[in-house]
């Protein structure tokens, strides 16, 4: 047998040592499409990413019902250990310490947090997908709930009782949309809408559009100018007060004809709305976009 040189032998070992490669594992952390991801939920190697876009709706109630005229007789209530009454009539009032202030602003900070999280890494199936959005609602509603829950309004001595589920209401309501992005990747769009209605009796009895102006459109345009929450203003009405609340249907009517108002839509309420008390059946949309002077 010839024997092997020194160059093949070096050769041979060169190849009994090489290390055979085997595809690269694919990051934990890398987005794909939903379809491509594994069916089998302990193989999760790859997760998919889905928007969540909150928007805020903050619905102002003209409504002259039960509420309304407690809230015009009592107008101020006195809180154990405060100092100064809050308003009832004037809920969003800072200078008159109004009974919705702080929910107001506490719920613009927290849809701000979830705004600017812009994306949330959701599981590689789309069941645990909807676990983590409901979650997110549940922790919403807890926050609508905690911002304007409470004990019932009333007073030592008086004959009166308001529930905050009267003066105040809320819902949360999901749509769900799968878009096609611009690098193919498939993004799940899970839009939020959080309804808030605050009953406001000074409206019912408003004959100044310019304190309506700065009460109401303005605190709304700032807090949501303040935070960047995607934010419309509406105003709830109920049609039959009109015949007997002369007031009502006068300010109805001048928010329609008054330019500087800037009302972008008047709609009928059809069916059950969670946020709405029963009696709205009108809408009234109102931009809070300030609107530039002529030059």
């Amino acid at each position: 047998m010839m024997d092997k040189s020194p160059e093949h032998i070096a050769d041979e070992r060169v190849r009994m040592d090489a290390r055979v490669l085997t595809p690269a594992q694919e990051p934990a952390n890398t987005n794909r499409p939903a379809d491509q991801t594994p069916d089998d939920p302990s193989k999760n190697i790859a997760e998919f990413p889905i928007r969540i876009t909150p928007h805020l709706n903050i619905f102002l109630g003209a409504v002259c019902n039960t509420v309304n005229e407690v809230v015009e007789e009592v107008e101020t209530f006195d809180v154990d250990g405060s100092d100064t009454p809050v308003s009832l009539a004037i809920p969003l009032s800072r200078k008159n310490n109004g009974i919705a202030v702080e929910g107001f602003e506490s719920v613009f900070r927290f849809i701000q947090h979830i705004s600017e999280q812009n994306y949330v890494i959701l599981a590689a199936n789309e069941e645990t997908a909807r676990l983590r959005i409901d979650t997110q609602v549940d922790a919403i509603k807890a926050k609508l709930a905690e911002c304007f829950g409470g004990d019932v309004i009333e007073q030592l001595g008086a004959s009166f009782s308001i529930a905050y589920s009267d003066m105040f209401k809320t819902d949360v309501v999901l749509t769900y949309k799968r878009e096609q992005s611009v690098d193919a990747e498939t993004v799940n769009e899970v839009h939020i809408d959080v309804n808030v209605y605050i009953h406001v009796a000074q409206l019912t009895s408003m004959d100044s559009l310019e304190e309506f102006r700065k009460l109401y459109v303005a605190r709304v345009r700032n807090a949501a100018s303040a935070t960047s929450v995607d934010t419309a203003l509406y105003v709830a009405f109920d049609v039959s007060n009109f015949f007997v609340r002369p007031t009502t249907l006068a300010f109805f009517n001048a928010l329609l004809i008054d330019e500087t108002v800037n009302v972008l839509s008047v709609q009928a309420v059809q069916g059950e709305f969670k946020h709405l008390p029963r009696e709205a059946n009108t809408l009234v949309g109102i931009s809070i976009i300030k609107k530039s002077k002529p030059k």
